[in-house]
């Protein structure tokens, strides 16, 4: 039998509630969180690849800022 490592990319998000003037400020808050912790994601999911050509296979592909 041989030894084998395997790395299984994933992907998902977390929310983080901050208070901020506008949105810039919002994610520069969200970056600096104590609360933004991987251990706290919302929803991740495992994949083959993430993405594949033109298609991306990822829950959320770039930041997404809403006001509470």
């Amino acid at each position: 039998m041989k030894k084998y490592y395997v790395s299984i990319p994933f992907t998902g998000y977390c929310t983080v509630e901050v208070e901020a003037e506008n949105k810039e400020e919002a994610i520069e808050k969200a970056w600096k969180s104590p609360n933004l912790d991987i251990r706290k994601a919302e929803e991740a999911e495992f994949h083959t690849c993430v993405a594949d050509g033109n298609v991306c296979y990822a829950r959320l592909n770039e930041i997404d800022v809403e006001e509470a």
